[in-house]
């Protein structure tokens, strides 16, 4: 999810500010598909794994990258960190009220018991 909506977001950035550089391409861009977007990937994640921390704050630690080195990320006229804050908190804030809570618990449960080599059922050594 990370990946895509990086490229995506970068892509975006490419086009409005490199190839199609039109005022209203990039109001577009910024105010209408920048949003739904990011709105769109953090609700899915967040419908199918809960409100997890690390990806809401990756996508934030690389706005914040993109931000400080690339200076057309300066010149867009809606803030863009504060932008993917609101639109981190709402998508992801709305995708856990639709999470399947019992779901998410059995795969948390089944990662813990990989990481301590306790899926594999019990084996005697005199079965052998």
């Amino acid at each position: 999810m990370l990946i895509i909506w990086a490229a995506m977001t970068n892509l975006l950035y490419i086009l409005a500010d490199k190839v199609i550089a039109n005022m209203i391409f990039i109001m577009l861009g910024y105010m209408i598909i920048y949003p739904v977007c990011t709105l769109v990937i953090c609700f899915l994640f967040a419908r199918g794994h809960g409100f997890k921390w690390y990806l809401f704050t990756a996508m934030l630690v690389i706005t914040v990258c993109e931000y400080i080195f690339i200076s057309g990320f300066r010149s867009i006229t809606p803030n863009i960190i504060v932008m993917t804050i609101i639109c981190i908190i709402f998508g992801g804030g709305i995708g856990n009220c639709f999470a399947d809570k019992f779901a998410i618990e059995q795969q948390t449960q089944k990662a813990k018991q990989k990481k301590n080599n306790e899926d594999k059922p019990y084996k005697k050594i005199l079965d052998d």
